[in-house]
């Protein structure tokens, strides 16, 4: 074999490499799925954002499973619904809620964007934060008992890819509010074209699948998800001057109950009608 033909297998290992640690350190910084320790530099983290979408294919997983077992045993509705909603919790590990309980904090105590920027970081928990998780759950829990119908709960399940690729593609394309910090620094160190490209084809791959498994409410889901990425794109700009990994949080927790909210309304205007 000539020397560049080694040089080329030697570059390809390195790449695979990188990727499966990329995937790695996406799934132990996202989930509490355990994961093996692995040495690793900047380098090794550029691809994150692609395998970030992965945590939720693995909670809509849990979330198919668990409701196709409730189909099966008969389990109780409290305990099925119950069951629904903790399950991204546990998954994430409370990672994005954490996010969003930040964010609510900040948003309510309508001080200076820098003002608002350190209560970011605050890790002390405030009361509008508990008041708006508790109304979190309460409404989650409130889509989940209207969504009986199986297959508008696997489109919902989808969700929680589809909230995890929209994420990412702000995480390589939009502002950041500060320069440190852990999103700063997976948007810096990201090979931000290759992962703007493999999350637009994720994103092309699962809204084909959900509004072709169930045109209906895939299209409520999506139109539901895309509008609240539009909202969230503008309010990080106005309100904190870009995005920091809190406000991610807080995008990926209110996608996973705007969609259920709004395919729970579509179902109800559905069977109405019939």
């Amino acid at each position: 074999m000539r020397p560049c033909d080694r040089s080329c297998c030697r570059d390809s290992e390195g790449d695979q490499m990188r990727l499966i640690k990329s995937m790695i350190l996406s799934l132990s910084m996202y989930s509490k799925i355990p994961m093996p320790q692995i040495e690793c530099d900047e380098e090794d983290g550029k691809y994150m954002m692609i395998f970030f979408p992965m945590v939720g294919c693995i909670i809509a997983a849990a979330t198919i499973g668990w409701s196709l077992l409730c189909s099966r045993l008969e389990i109780p509705e409290v305990a099925r619904i119950t069951v629904l909603a903790a399950l991204p919790l546990v998954v994430s590990g409370g990672f994005h809620m954490d996010g969003f309980m930040d964010t609510a904090d900040a948003r309510a105590s309508y001080q200076s964007r820098e003002r608002k920027l350190e209560i970011l970081k605050d890790p002390n928990i405030g009361a509008f934060a508990v008041i708006r998780v508790v109304v979190y759950e309460l409404l989650l829990l409130a889509s989940f008992s209207v969504l009986q119908e199986q297959k508008w709960l696997i489109v919902f399940a989808l969700c929680y890819c589809l909230s995890r690729i929209l994420s990412g593609i702000s995480v390589v394309t939009f502002r950041s509010a500060r320069q440190e910090g852990m999103l700063f620094y997976t948007a810096k160190t990201a090979q931000r074209m290759t992962n703007l490209i493999v999350l637009s084809l994720e994103l092309i791959g699962i809204v084909a699948v959900m509004i072709l498994y169930e045109p209906i409410a895939g299209c409520v889901a999506v139109g539901a998800a895309l509008l609240t990425f539009a909202y969230y794109g503008w309010m990080s700009r106005r309100t904190f001057g870009g995005i920091t990994g809190d406000l991610a949080g807080w995008f990926v927790t209110v996608t996973e109950l705007v969609c259920p909210l709004a395919l729970a309304v579509a179902n109800c205007i559905l069977h109405s009608i019939k």
